[in-house]
């Protein structure tokens, strides 16, 4: 169950950094864009080095790090199920 509220969590808040994503120069500055971005980066961290964003036209990217982060924690979260490790 805690396992199942932790993976929501995370989902919930990368998703909101996803749709903050779409007008940064006007989250970046309110706190809760602030608190979201503070949360996110560093769990985004790594996956952004495995790829720079992909530039779709001049002034458009697309980052992938956060479907990479979650399907990295699916794939945990799924495996610990596997092992029925619960919490």
């Amino acid at each position: 169950m805690i396992l199942r509220m932790i993976y929501w969590a995370f989902f919930v808040i990368i998703m909101a950094r996803v749709v903050l994503s779409v007008g940064p120069e006007y989250w970046q500055w309110r706190p809760l864009g602030r608190l979201i971005l503070r949360i996110t980066d560093p769990l985004l961290a790594p996956f952004r080095r495995l790829g720079k964003p992909i530039s779709i036209t001049p002034g458009i990217s697309v980052d992938f790090s956060p479907m990479l982060f979650l399907c990295t924690l699916s794939v945990l979260f799924y495996v610990l199920r596997l092992l029925n490790i619960q919490f």
